[in-house]
């Protein structure tokens, strides 16, 4: 069993309330994550950038949730907007056929504590 998997939008139910799977999840994994930010300063312009920019080198859909905002993972300015400080639990969920690889890579970015040891 995937540890990474777990219900969310890539799991929708019809009107009859049967499950079916999502167009994007049909092109691969759908992986979500939780991740709490450690960094003193919080999820700031740094490791934002360098997230966005991985994200944006994947093929696969990136997605950020805090709380009930969710942004595009791929957009500096959608990350800037969750001003995720020290302490913030954020859902990172990753759609599509290199998820497992993609979700590894931003969640190291995440679990940083300081700027130094991003990778």
């Amino acid at each position: 069993m995937n540890s990474d998997r777990h219900p969310g939008p890539c799991d929708r139910n019809d009107e009859k309330g049967e499950g079916r799977t999502s167009p994007e999840a049909m092109n691969g994994e759908c992986l979500q994550r939780k991740v709490t930010i450690t960094n003193p300063q919080g999820f700031h312009m740094r490791p934002q950038a360098a997230f966005a920019k991985l994200a944006s080198c994947s093929p696969c859909s990136v997605r950020v949730r805090k709380d009930e905002k969710q942004v595009n993972g791929k957009s500096l300015l959608e990350l800037m907007l969750l001003a995720a400080e020290q302490g913030a639990e954020l859902i990172v969920e990753v759609v599509g056929p290199d998820a497992r690889q993609t979700l590894d890579a931003l969640v190291a970015i995440l679990a940083a504590p300081e700027p130094e040891e991003l990778p």
